[in-house]
């Protein structure tokens, strides 16, 4: 703690190596990196109930092995599934400040944050003889930044409102290796309204 700001911090180092061999056109499908991961945290309390918060992070999404297995897995009538043993991970550098308040009656959370994905795994669709084929590629860039909401309310000891909402801004940049240009943004919401009622102890409606 400095000056009455909680901080946390810390740094991992991780070394990745992956050797795919596909035995049938005899072809290796090599990946090595070392990678640092940083994050940064702080916290600050204020009077009645209050916090704000700023943190860093940047992690890692590693493709799972059905994204990787190059062979035919069918998931529908229509549609076909193949991996690609050339993904790489994507790694995303996250940014949020936060504030939150709490008293007897209501809590209320707000985030605003900013992610940015470099080498982004994305779904691909190709449609061939009316046969579909999903598959899954590395795209350059996806960013999104936007505002996330969230408030309990309690009206009376027998009566809860939750309320929450995420607003943001996302856009995909990159080529796939069909040489389709990706440069796609839009903003988009969703939001979910709950009240519950006690009826007893153990009895919520």
């Amino acid at each position: 703690q400095i000056k009455g700001i909680d901080v946390q911090g810390g740094i991992r180092l991780e070394d990745s190596q992956r050797l795919l061999q596909q035995k049938e056109i005899e072809k290796d499908y090599k990946y090595h990196a070392l990678d640092f991961f940083p994050s940064l945290h702080l916290a600050k309390s204020l009077k009645n109930n209050q916090q704000i918060s700023l943190s860093y992070s940047r992690r890692i999404n590693r493709p799972n092995e059905w994204m990787l297995l190059p062979a035919l897995n069918s998931t529908g009538r229509n549609m076909l599934q193949i991996g690609n043993p050339e993904l790489t991970p994507d790694f995303t550098n996250s940014f949020q400040l936060g504030y939150n308040m709490r008293n007897k009656v209501w809590m209320l959370s707000a985030e605003l944050y900013m992610m940015n994905t470099q080498n982004s795994i994305i779904t691909t669709m190709v449609e061939k003889n009316k046969q579909y084929y999903q598959s899954y590629e590395n795209l350059k860039t996806d960013y999104s930044s936007g505002v996330d909401l969230m408030s309990n309310i309690n009206i009376c000891p027998w009566w809860r409102i939750n309320l929450s909402a995420n607003m943001y801004y996302n856009k995909l940049v990159g080529t796939l290796k069909s040489g389709y240009k990706v440069d796609d943004a839009g903003f988009a919401w969703n939001g979910r309204f709950r009240t519950t009622f006690i009826v007893k102890k153990k009895t919520f409606i």
